[in-house]
């Protein structure tokens, strides 16, 4: 009978899962690293220690070991997608030489925004009242890009000014940002389907769309009220 326990005992030891050995800032990246996932797919509201545990293989007790409270964590997640969104909006701005309207630009812009999702945690941060989703550098790559499309419109002839230049940029960024939240669902409301193929063909439309307005009527651009501007 005893070595008939012992025998079991040994079984589940064996079969006992093995803890993977971390060393503390290695746990504390995984720990955030998980929670930045959840909170993308779930937002703010949606992030619980005891999910964020078990997907890093933990204890409930390990996470508030790094992280003291729901909302410490919460607090040092929002800041580290807010850091990594910042970062890779910054290096397509500060590469991009051709102005916001460009289909290549365009493309990279909406794999940040959707495929990276982060266009879902601009949404969760506005809502929710974390921040801030701007920050100096972020707007000096905006501006950037609109002296830059500004500069080559001006530079083939075809005139208007700074603000109708700048419209343009924004109305590419908040479509794009649109699209990440609810792209799928708005084009199949609209009868077009939801594939990949028709969002696709949008940008580009979307694209040509700005690029033509900015580089139309040399000598002056009517606006939808019937002014001139030059």
């Amino acid at each position: 009978m005893g070595s008939a326990r012992r025998s079991t005992t040994r079984a589940a030891r064996r079969r006992a899962p093995v803890r993977k050995r971390r060393t503390p800032e290695e746990a504390r990246e995984e720990i955030l690293a998980a929670a930045q996932r959840r909170l993308k797919r779930d937002g703010p509201t949606g992030l619980k220690l005891q999910d964020v545990a078990a997907d890093v293989g933990v204890s409930h007790p390990a996470i508030l070991h790094y992280f003291h409270s729901r909302e410490e964590l919460v607090a040092a997640v929002v800041e580290r997608a807010a850091q990594e969104l910042h970062h890779d909006l910054l290096e397509i701005l500060s590469t991009a030489t051709d102005g916001s309207a460009g289909p290549e630009l365009m493309e990279r812009v909406h794999q940040v925004m959707t495929e990276r999702q982060h266009g879902r945690l601009l949404a969760w941060l506005a809502l929710t009242g974390h921040g801030p989703l701007v920050t100096a550098p972020m707007r000096e790559g905006w501006r950037a890009i609109i002296d830059q499309t500004h500069a080559a419109r001006t530079a083939g002839g075809f005139q208007g000014d700074r603000e109708d230049t700048a419209f343009c940029v924004v109305l590419s960024s908040l479509a794009l940002f649109a699209m990440s939240i609810a792209g799928a669902p708005s084009f199949d409301a609209a009868g077009l389907g939801t594939s990949a193929a028709i969002q696709t063909r949008f940008r580009e439309w979307l694209a040509a769309l700005i690029a033509g307005h900015l580089m139309s009527m040399p000598g002056g651009m009517e606006t939808p009220g019937g002014a001139r501007m030059s």
